[in-house]
């Protein structure tokens, strides 16, 4: 569309999906220099009723954003107070497999071989480290090649 062009919609509310969407469109249509006409609702952003009824409509859409703010916030505050968990599960919540790690991590044991036991992959290892209280330094004795120079191997009770 260029500045000058007329859209024209039977009613406004077929202008989007809801009353946010459509002021966010009359917003672009008007910064584009294009005059909206709604035949239904009688709403002409030639003149300056029409212009007027578009601000009262970018007032309803606020408050309407605000409502919906407050109600959210409202019904995650009733569900945390009735014992709902928001976000992922933890992966690593097991606190007996979460001392065994630390085990391995103080014998020396490689990251790999943590994740391994753990059933974790390394990137979730490293975030979780924190959670336990320490860092993701895991050192591994390795050449220049890649290739392992000593590997320990112990038998860690799964339980």
């Amino acid at each position: 569309m260029r500045k000058g062009d007329t859209v024209v919609v039977w009613k406004l509310d077929r202008l989007g999906r809801n009353t946010l969407h459509i002021l966010e469109t009359v917003k672009a249509l008007t910064e584009r220099g294009v005059t909206l006409v709604s035949v239904t609702d009688g709403i002409d952003s030639s003149t300056p009723a029409g212009r007027m009824m578009i601000g009262v409509l970018g007032s309803l859409a606020e408050y309407e954003r605000e409502l919906v703010k407050e109600r959210t916030a409202l019904k995650r505050q009733v569900s945390r107070a009735n014992g709902t968990k928001f976000g992922r599960p933890r992966t690593v919540d097991d606190t007996e497999h979460i001392a065994t790690a630390k085990r391995m991590k103080t014998d020396g044991h490689t990251a790999k071989d943590i994740a391994k036991y753990l059933g974790v992959s390394r990137a979730t290892l490293a975030t979780a480290w924190p959670q336990f209280g320490l860092s993701y330094r895991l050192h591994e004795s390795r050449t220049r090649c890649g290739s392992l120079v000593s590997a320990q191997v112990a038998h860690y009770p799964a339980g």
